[in-house]
């Protein structure tokens, strides 16, 4: 594996270990970790980060600091980061390109901006359910 100046490439696993690969290898690491991991769904490679637990960290071999077009971080937005990942991700932050930065902190944003609106629409439902049920037991209190 050839050694990156800057950023990484590979998958954060829910468990906190990151598996690095080469540029382009993104494929064949994801099957041995569908595998690994028993992951019970087929997926390509992105879904794994995108419908999945694992973070999937993507870069040019040759890019600078700041990183570049091709340069990411794809996350689910529906499954937050375990304590291991936060962990891995807090000790390493200094690996990533500043554009793998950007967007980690970019989807960590979304996720808590969904996560939010998960659960005023939890809220707004069991509401309902509340005033339907206070409803249904008057009527049948007064015989309807």
């Amino acid at each position: 594996m050839r050694e990156m100046n800057y950023g990484l490439s590979g998958y954060l696993a829910p468990d906190g270990i990151f598996y690095e690969c080469d540029y382009g290898k993104h494929g064949e690491l994801a099957k041995k970790l569908i595998e690994k991991y028993q992951v019970n769904y087929t997926m390509d490679y992105n879904e794994m980060a995108t419908k999945g637990e694992f973070l999937k960290f993507g870069t040019y071999p040759w890019t600078g600091k700041e990183g570049c077009n091709g340069c990411h971080v794809f996350k689910s937005l529906f499954h937050p980061l375990t304590n291991k990942q936060t962990i891995w991700i807090m000790e390493n932050m200094n690996k990533l390109t500043d554009k793998q930065r950007f967007e980690l902190k970019v989807s960590l944003e979304q996720e808590e901006m969904v996560r939010k609106k998960l659960a005023i629409e939890r809220a707004r439902n069991a509401e309902k359910i509340q005033v339907s049920y206070r409803a249904g037991t008057r009527l049948s209190a007064v015989g309807v």
